[in-house]
């Protein structure tokens, strides 16, 4: 009987062929993460990549009065390197911690060098482009056309699955940006899912209480970005 490979905690880096995947693991430094935290600014070319296991990073676009907001958001699902994949240098937008937590940290050249030897490695690592586009794309359909509620919902979901937990730790700030609205109206849109026993609300922290009913709220956005991730990197 074939014992199941040992998982590396992010789903991109298990998806690679073993060769590969050891190789990185073998020169990733895990790190701990703190919210708030800028791992990227805009314009700057990033030493490393990394592969989140239980946080998460958000890119955001900043704008002239100082204000940012959330394009994309990302977990152990996938990695903050894109750049790197490209060939671009660096990005536009600012990568920063939203949810605390650990994270896999590699070199950008060592990274580089494994996707120029490697075709499948480099494949897979553009269909995660691919699915990282459709968040964007959806974002900005979700930022216009779903209220509050459903979006926070969303939001609520997706920290969810990064966190490998229940427990969240976000705050309305952190939220408001991620949403694009004034924290008044999260606090509200918190207020009204802890009213409804979705969630409890405390200072920093989210607990999901019951999933299904909170993804029952939630907009169909939610459930478009997860159906292309499993069809360009889910099981065959």
């Amino acid at each position: 009987m074939t014992s199941k490979p040992e998982s590396y905690g992010n789903h991109l880096l298990d998806l690679l062929p073993r060769s590969v995947s050891g190789r990185l693991s073998a020169e990733t430094e895990i790190v701990q993460l703190v919210t708030g935290t800028v791992l990227r600014a805009p314009g700057q070319v990033a030493r490393h990549v990394y592969f989140p296991l239980n946080c998460t990073i958000s890119l955001l676009n900043l704008t002239q009065d100082g204000s940012t907001t959330e394009v994309a958001a990302i977990g152990n699902e996938g990695l903050l390197g894109v750049p790197v994949i490209l060939g671009g240098g660096s990005a536009v937008n600012q990568a920063a911690v939203t949810m605390a937590g650990q994270a896999r940290r590699v070199d950008s050249a060592l990274f580089a060098a494994e996707l120029e030897n490697c075709t499948k490695t480099r494949a897979i690592m553009l269909r995660y482009v691919q699915i990282l586009l459709t968040q964007v794309a959806q974002n900005a359909v979700c930022l216009r056309r779903h209220g509050i509620e459903q979006r926070l919902a969303r939001c609520l979901l997706h920290a969810n699955d990064r966190a490998l937990s229940e427990t969240l730790l976000v705050t309305h700030d952190l939220l408001s940006n991620a949403l694009g609205v004034r924290r008044e109206a999260v606090t509200h849109a918190v207020h009204r899912l802890h009213e409804a026993g979705l969630i409890e609300n405390h200072r920093a922290r989210i607990q999901v209480l019951e999933r299904e009913r909170l993804a029952a709220n939630a907009c169909e956005c939610y459930d478009a970005v997860q159906a292309e991730y499993q069809r360009l990197l889910g099981p065959d």
